[in-house]
């Protein structure tokens, strides 16, 4: 069926949504300065506690570079 994806569609963004805030903060004056920021429904958002995990980013990159064989050591993160 039809009926599932029909049901579930207000749950999902069109693409031109989906695509809002990435255009908002590439081309929008208002946000020209700012740098690093999150950003969510064209809104500067604080991240979530697990986005700000360093241990788990580090652990991410680290498994990341493992799976596209990139040594650790090359990289910005090299300790």
């Amino acid at each position: 069926g039809k009926i599932i994806p029909l049901a579930m569609r207000p749950f999902f963004k069109t693409p031109e949504q989906g695509a809002a805030t990435s255009l908002y903060v590439a081309t929008s004056p208002d946000v020209a300065k700012t740098n690093g920021g999150y950003f969510a429904d064209s809104r500067e958002r604080e991240p979530s506690a697990a986005a700000r995990n360093g241990d788990a980013a580090r652990r991410l990159w680290n498994l990341s570079c493992e799976w596209v064989g990139i040594a650790v050591e090359d990289t910005r993160w090299a300790t």
